[in-house]
């Protein structure tokens, strides 16, 4: 599906929203273009909350647990359809240069609003696969992993906080 749906990482509904919001911002119709605008900075915010989020998550992860968290990873998702080179070539491709490439592009776009959207965007990623029961989801049978300890959780939750904070005010500091 193109939208974001349930059962599904955070990461990928980034990836889904911000090329969709690629895509249309192509058109040439002006309602598109602020919309898009303001979709814009809630991707690059997004998209550092991806990154940094995740490479919080793997250290938290690899800390408790054997395999790692990238092999498990590959093993329980990628294993039948590429290699384990190639899958950490993608990883680091969707983690870190797409994300660092969006906020470098869009960051002109994040404000205040956007920020709060961004927020409610990643709630509400847990909202719609806790199935309504938790606004901070334990989203290790999204993932398909070991499950984290709750304190775990609150470190991934509380860092993407400050880093959605950090991102915006870095954001509009270059802006000005």
């Amino acid at each position: 599906m193109i939208f974001p749906t349930s059962n599904e990482g955070m990461t990928k509904w980034w990836l889904k929203v911000t090329f969709l919001c690629h895509f249309l911002s192509l058109l040439p119709i002006e309602f598109t273009k602020s919309y898009c605008n303001f979709i814009k900075g809630v991707c690059a915010a997004s998209g550092c909350c991806v990154f940094v989020g995740y490479y919080v998550f793997v250290y938290i992860y690899n800390t408790c647990h054997k395999p790692n968290l990238s092999k498990q990873f590959y093993i329980n998702n990628f294993s039948t359809v590429m290699t384990y080179t190639n899958y950490l070539l993608m990883d680091t491709f969707i983690h870190i240069a797409l994300p660092v490439t969006i906020y470098y592009l869009w960051y002109t776009h994040i404000s205040i609003h956007s920020a709060i959207a961004t927020f409610l965007f990643h709630r509400t990623w847990s909202i719609v696969n806790s199935k309504c029961t938790s606004i901070y989801l334990d989203g290790s049978t999204i993932y398909k992993i070991n499950s984290l300890p709750i304190w775990g959780w609150h470190v991934v939750y509380v860092g993407e906080f400050l880093v959605l904070v950090g991102s915006t005010v870095i954001a509009i500091q270059l802006q000005t």
